[in-house]
């Protein structure tokens, strides 16, 4: 009875706790949106369309796609792919396959807005003859899962004309979080889901098994309480071994040109030309700063964990430029200035995702790489 008791209050605390915190949001808001410098009027249907499109479902060896999706700014079909305004029909004329993450997929973008999107448009006004543009990128992607989703591809009977992959972010972002280049963003959240997946559904039925099962399911229930997440947080944070930003970024441009070499060699035998992007960032740009993006900067940069990112991302584009086109000359390109010159808003947030108008500065730059080699099949650099 006691312990019944005391399992109900607990039960009625949480759900307090919960209950004055939902009541805060839904009469505060987060304050977010309203500070955006870009089209103000559709942000707000922007991001619930955006949020109600993040339905992942698991996908065999790249981990998650997005479910197809119906809105009015956001749409994704059915193999899980961002719909490009602009691009020709399947067979139309020459492929163009977008490999990327979240920028690429065109997060805090409409459908039209999209890098894909903007560069359907560049394009037609360039007089380039009908062109498909399949928009590949999603949510927390890094290079290797998009490798991996090429050879799926390729193996389904893709056959493109030019691959272009816009990456550097969740890569950096992924290397500082684990330590190490190479592994995919949050891949901590896949061990534990593995983990409690072969407790909770066991192949075993004695009573071990079920008891494995029961108390897998009680920490995640206590894992998932908000009251004790917040006590958790007054707990002083112990920093564990950092490594050398130097050699983490020589792992990080190393596993970077690895996967290019990989691409190259799949580019030889089926045809194509591939391109590779090397992001912008905030924490790095040398832009002038709208007033908004510089507090978006500041307000990171008080936290050590960014600190210690920016100055990663700083050490891998000091390295990146000379060993990337070693392997694939001028269709590498570094873009983390492409923003140099622009003084209005860039960017939405300090990961680095971008309003629609800076897609347009960004594609100026790429969009004649693009076009040169729409032909397809690289010159083999030996």
């Amino acid at each position: 009875m006691v312990l019944g008791m005391a399992l109900a209050l607990v039960l009625l605390v949480e759900a307090g706790y919960r209950t004055q915190a939902a009541v805060r949001r839904a009469a505060f808001g987060t304050g977010g949106a309203i500070e955006f410098e870009e089209h103000p009027t559709v942000i707000h249907e922007l991001l619930r369309e955006e949020e109600r499109s993040i339905t992942l479902e698991w996908h065999p060896y790249v981990y998650w796609r997005r479910r197809a999706f119906r809105g009015r700014l956001v749409n994704v079909d059915s193999a899980g792919r961002r719909v490009t305004v602009g691009s020709g029909s399947s067979g139309s004329g020459p492929q163009i396959l977008f490999f990327g993450g979240s920028t690429m997929w065109g997060s805090f973008q409409g459908d039209a807005g999209t890098i894909p999107s903007t560069v359907a448009r560049w394009l037609r006004h360039a007089g380039a003859p009908p062109v498909e543009l399949v928009n590949v990128g999603e949510t927390g992607f890094g290079m290797t899962q998009e490798v991996i989703q090429l050879l799926l591809m390729l193996r389904q009977g893709y056959r493109p004309a030019l691959v272009v992959f816009y990456d550097g972010i969740n890569d950096v972002a992924a290397a500082a979080q684990h330590g190490q280049a190479g592994i995919p963003l949050n891949e901590t959240n896949r061990v534990r889901e593995f983990d409690l997946g072969r407790r909770v559904f066991s192949w075993r039925s004695d009573v071990r098994a079920e008891f494995r099962a029961f108390t897998a399911l009680a920490s995640v229930a206590v894992a998932r309480s908000e009251l004790l997440e917040r006590i958790r947080a007054l707990r002083p944070h112990l920093p564990g071994r950092v490594p050398d930003a130097a050699s983490l970024a020589d792992a990080v441009v190393a596993t970077y040109v690895a996967n290019m070499e990989m691409v190259e060699a799949l580019a030889m035998r089926f045809g194509f030309a591939p391109v590779y992007l090397w992001q912008p960032n905030l924490l790095t740009s040398r832009k002038a700063l709208t007033s908004r993006e510089q507090s978006l900067r500041d307000q990171a940069l008080r936290d050590p964990e960014f600190a210690r990112l920016r100055q990663l991302h700083r050490e891998v584009e000091a390295r990146v430029d000379s060993v990337a086109r070693a392997v694939a000359g001028e269709r590498f390109r570094n873009l983390s200035g492409v923003f140099d010159a622009v003084t209005g808003p860039v960017f939405t947030d300090e990961v680095g995702h971008t309003y629609e108008s800076a897609n347009a500065v960004l594609v100026a730059e790429i969009g004649p790489l693009i076009r040169a080699h729409l032909g397809g099949r690289p010159v083999l650099r030996r």
